[in-house]
């Protein structure tokens, strides 16, 4: 593939050729023809090349737009493709690399999110557990309590279990909050840590 620059540089100086030969053109007409109307041909005949000169370089900035943007849309559908030479040393080939340097580090971040995330659901879910079975048991001995014939030693008994169990969620909140604040001071030490 042609350089870009290369391009846009033979195109400029095609132009600049060109003008300087119907400069000297002009100047030679000039002496065998009327000068109004060598100067209307003159203009003309400038309007012609730049605009040719205009008209090729859009072209070429129009084509590396677009694969620019094919780039990146690739890149955004998650099948990163490569639009420019790796070899070329050239901004647009430095812009390739850096796109695909953002999109590998996008892409390990989403999955270290997904990967906490699962994490943090099966941590909930065995939390969750851990605490329903006191709760059950708490309230399965409440339902003992109200029984009218309950001797008051087995009404004893029972209220034990009941604060035996009322600790038991008390130990799991206090390790929770504990665990939370750990997890909040670890965060503050390290805010700017990234993966290599």
């Amino acid at each position: 593939m042609e350089n870009n620059r290369e391009i846009v540089g033979w195109t400029v100086k095609m132009a600049l050729a060109v003008w300087a030969l119907s400069l000297a053109a002009f100047a030679i007409i000039c002496t065998y023809m009327e000068s109004r109307t060598a100067i209307v041909l003159y203009g003309v005949w400038n309007l012609f090349v730049f605009g040719c000169a205009y008209i090729r370089i859009s072209r070429n900035v129009t084509r590396v737009l677009g694969k620019v943007d094919e780039c990146i849309q690739s890149m955004i559908a998650g099948d990163p493709k490569e639009e420019f030479s790796p070899q070329e040393e050239s901004v647009l080939g430095k812009f390739q690399f850096q796109n695909g340097k953002l999109y590998e580090m996008l892409n390990g971040a989403r999955e270290r999110e997904e990967k906490q995330h699962r994490e943090l659901s099966g941590m909930i879910a065995a939390l969750v557990h851990q605490v329903n079975t006191p709760l059950t048991n708490i309230q399965m001995y409440c339902g003992f309590l109200v029984q009218d014939e309950l001797p008051q030693k087995d009404r004893e008994q029972i209220c034990e279990v009941i604060q035996a169990q009322v600790e038991k969620l008390g130990w799991f909140a206090e390790g929770f909050t504990k665990t939370m604040r750990l997890e909040d001071d670890i965060r503050r030490l390290n805010p700017a840590g990234q993966p290599g």
